[in-house]
């Protein structure tokens, strides 16, 4: 049995010790590095509370329920606060904020330049928009080093801070080990994210930091690997497209060693942050696995 084998073997609470002991000592490094050289600022409070106007965050996901959202609505949640993720700007609605994973282009030609190009196409419409990339703790070249200069406006970088769990016991323990040092504070360490599996649960944990009081999960249908731009009628050139077969379960949404479904990460995240700080969460429809146990919206949200 090799060392990290044993090591896995640990008690949690004792792994967890070890595991942010290396995570400070080499990747923090290599997100550290690789700021540096793409001359990107770090994450501030600042910069989240300047675009925030609202009690209520909508989170934007990539799934076809999107397709599926009427005018009216987007009219609402244009009032509102919104928060995007990954492939988003494929979208013609411009959200107030928007996170995106940074890829290495040596590991993922195909997504890196897509994302690159979705990016270079929208830069001017995102220029006032909050930008943010996570995972950047890579050697070689990524999407922050090739970002075009009128990407770079109001784009900011934020360290992603694992929380390693095996079931949900573990992942409250560590949930709360963190929170013991300050990361979920209201207005430090926006530098880092916490974020277990998914940038889901980052956006969910940033959202309670932030204070929001109700938060609107859009296409996060957490179902297939079926993108919304696939939609042949709305996005005929990039509907062909097809990172991962498209009627595979949702990658996210199914179980590894260390890596509990986003479903139940969701439901945990909501225990344990959101109601107990009177924080609703919602789903904009029941196309998503986290229906019935996550409700719908009311529809007064709706006519707000």
């Amino acid at each position: 049995m090799s060392l990290k084998d044993l090591i896995k073997q640990l008690p949690h609470p004792l792994f967890l010790r070890l595991f942010y002991f290396q995570y400070f000592f080499r990747e923090r490094r290599l997100a550290d590095a690789a700021r540096r050289r793409a001359q990107l600022p770090l994450l501030t409070a600042e910069a989240l509370y300047q675009a925030k106007r609202s009690e209520v965050l909508f989170i934007l996901g990539g799934s076809p329920s999107i397709n599926q959202i009427p005018e009216a609505r987007w009219e609402v949640m244009a009032k509102h606060d919104t928060a995007a993720l990954n492939f988003w700007p494929l979208h013609p609605f411009v959200p107030r904020m928007y996170f995106f994973e940074s890829i290495e282009a040596d590991l993922d030609r195909p997504r890196y330049e897509f994302l690159l190009g979705a990016l270079q196409a929208r830069a001017a419409d995102y220029q006032q928009t909050i930008k943010v990339a996570t995972e950047i703790h890579r050697r070689g070249r990524q999407t922050i080093d090739a970002l075009p200069e009128a990407f770079r406006k109001n784009l900011y970088v934020a360290h992603s801070m694992p929380a390693p769990a095996r079931n949900l016991r573990e992942l409250a323990y560590a949930f709360g080990y963190l929170r013991a040092r300050g990361f979920f504070h209201p207005h430090k360490n926006y530098s880092r994210l916490v974020k277990y599996a998914s940038s889901l649960s980052a956006l969910l944990l940033l959202g309670a930091r932030m204070g929001y009081r109700r938060m609107v999960l859009c296409g996060i249908d957490l179902r297939t690997q079926e993108y919304f731009f696939q939609e042949p009628a709305r996005f005929p050139q990039y509907a062909h497209l097809e990172f991962i077969p498209r009627w595979q379960p949702h990658d996210t949404n199914t179980s590894l060693e260390w890596r509990l479904p986003a479903a139940e990460v969701v439901q945990q995240i909501d225990r344990q942050f959101l109601k107990p700080a009177g924080i609703n969460l919602y789903l904009e429809n029941s196309d998503s696995a986290l229906w019935p146990d996550i409700p719908l919206a009311p529809d007064w949200l709706w006519s707000s």
